[in-house]
């Protein structure tokens, strides 16, 4: 029985003669928050039995070391012994205060309650492959998401961390060009990217199009499953047409070009300008990015993604060897290059540590193309204006006073650059196996790190492409790269190089991309871009293949 669980059954026992707190209701609300065993009723059992035993200590009818050990652990905790008498801490009702939120939350925090109703779509982003296909990106609304996250965002008693932000998305698998043109999309008309949806379970035999991709949900519990959805297009209520949380509530936390010197001073007491021990650790989190660095006393991450794939089983298991190390991380600052699902999902395997700190983010709340992000991604934005334990930095990338393009902070150790926010015309190099098209525009805004050690250097560039570094961030090859969007085909620009042994390191797991021109070879990550690494003096090591990287940087 976990720790949680066991303190409500002793506090249960405690305040028995109070009658201040119902058994039998505080027992099922904590055992339905806290236990999470599939047998409800092997989970009550054991309750029953732990809650007399504490009966029969605090009746002196048993002694101490009579008790099971996690139960004499968790009372050591509650009590203390003074003046003939036991006293309890005052934790003891916050406790109940908390199991009562919490049960609430789980009740309304879920997909039966969240997806209850009609269901719709609003389709933010799509891309086409080099074969002429094309997948979908969408955020799920419902009636229900809509109350409830007006509802917990507006409230002030429940900063206390009852509320966190969670996504509930739909990404299609790649399809044809022509079942794209039944959907009537026009990415300049902001109607025509709304849609009612349904799940479809078994054959479909409708005439609207069926589509299948991956759905994510991640109030509670986390799925990432493969279903099929039915697009219908229709009119759309007005209620969930005019739905979009309130990103001007982060305006406070946005810096831009005529704040540098305030985001300079802020930064000067986030990043430390010597250390005399620094470990970095790329870990394994499928198709995905996420990095830790160690410095000292102090941790810092720099994205906190998570793979919309399951993987296959050597890459499965890696991921969850992984995931239990990533669990235990308490960060002091978390630094995000953009906001694509691979490089935020991974706050679903982390505890609510992960927002009690500093969190330095690109501004997505005055961007032209704001359309084009997620709903989730804005959800944790706005969580991380709103909630009273973070401190938000948003760097610009209005066109008024935006930091595009340019490195917005550097001392001897850190240095951290924001992308052009260009996209490039196709065209043809050495490295290429045919044109391509550049990375879009949500890959390069992004905010790039570079740490400086006294002999080594590394860069954690995100998903932006290297045409899109700001001037002067990487004058030559770093000693380790963490490879730009997971390895993909993309334009080489850069030619400064030197002899210094280099290795790259590609955060990639299992996923749908391909190569026109080269059958046999994955697009993620893509042999050209191998190539051209290695050309360049680069060991590769690509993260599906291990639980983690981690290395000294001297």
């Amino acid at each position: 029985m976990k720790r949680r669980a066991l303190e409500g059954v002793y506090l249960l026992a405690y305040f028995e003669k109070q009658n201040k707190y119902d058994y039998d209701t505080y027992k099922d609300m904590i055992i339905e928050v806290v236990d999470n065993r599939e047998d409800i009723s092997e989970a009550r059992d054991i309750f029953d039995i732990y809650y007399k035993q504490s009966l029969c200590f605090l009746n002196r009818c048993i002694p101490w070391y009579r008790l099971k050990t996690p139960l004499r652990n968790t009372i050591a905790y509650f009590e203390k012994y003074s003046n003939n008498k036991y006293e309890i801490n005052n934790y003891a009702d916050e406790y109940f205060k908390k199991i009562e939120i919490e049960y609430n939350q789980k009740k309304i925090r879920n997909e039966e309650h969240l997806l209850d109703g009609e269901k719709y779509i609003r389709i933010y982003d799509f891309e086409f492959d080099e074969n002429n296909q094309v997948q979908l990106y969408m955020s799920i609304v419902t009636n229900s998401i809509i109350e409830y996250d007006n509802t917990m965002l507006s409230e002030d008693n429940n900063k206390k961390g009852y509320y966190r932000p969670y996504f509930v998305e739909f990404i299609s698998d790649y399809i044809n060009k022509e079942d794209f043109k039944r959907l009537e999309i026009d990415i300049n008309s902001e109607d025509s990217q709304w849609k009612k949806i349904n799940f479809v379970e078994g054959e479909y035999k409708g005439n609207n199009p069926c589509i299948p991709g991956t759905f994510i949900f991640s109030a509670s519990p986390l799925k990432i499953d493969k279903r099929k959805i039915e697009i219908t297009n229709c009119k759309i209520p007005d209620k969930v047409k005019n739905f979009n949380l309130d990103l001007r509530s982060i305006r406070d936390n946005v810096f831009n070009s005529e704040r540098k010197k305030e985001l300079n001073n802020k930064l000067k007491e986030i990043f430390p300008t010597s250390y005399k021990k620094c470990e970095i650790s790329i870990f394994n989190v499928g198709q995905g990015s996420f990095n830790l660095i160690e410095m000292d006393n102090k941790k810092f991450i720099f994205d906190v993604g998570y793979s919309r794939n399951n993987g296959e089983k050597i890459e499965k298991q890696h991921k969850e060897r992984s995931n239990k190390l990533i669990k235990s991380i308490k960060p002091d600052c978390v630094i995000l290059s953009h906001w694509d699902l691979d490089h935020i999902l991974g706050i679903t395997n982390m505890t609510d540590k992960i927002f009690d700190t500093c969190w330095i983010v690109p501004d997505i709340s005055n961007s032209l193309k704001k359309k084009n992000f997620s709903d989730s991604a804005k959800r944790l934005l706005c969580f991380l204006a709103w909630y009273d334990k973070t401190n938000l930095i948003a760097i610009s990338s209005s066109k008024t006073g935006g930091m595009d393009n340019t490195i917005i902070f550097s001392n001897n150790v850190f240095e951290i650059g924001k992308g052009s926010s260009k996209t490039y015309i196709s065209e043809k190099s050495q490295y290429l196996c045919g044109e391509i098209n550049s990375l879009n525009y949500q890959n390069n805004f992004g905010l790039l790190l570079k740490i400086m050690g006294q002999r080594e250097q590394i860069i954690f560039p995100g998903d932006c492409e290297y045409n899109a570094f700001p001037q002067n961030f990487m004058t030559q090859f770093p000693n380790y790269l963490v490879v730009p969007h997971h390895g993909s085909k993309m334009l080489f620009n850069v030619s400064i190089c030197n002899s210094r042994v280099k290795f790259a390191f590609i955060s990639s797991g299992k996923n749908a991309y391909e190569c026109k021109c080269e059958k046999a070879c994955k697009a993620h990550p893509h042999k050209c871009h191998i190539n051209f690494l290695k050309e360049g003096g680069y060991n590769i090591y690509e993260t599906a293949m291990t639980d983690y990287y981690k290395f000294k940087l001297e």
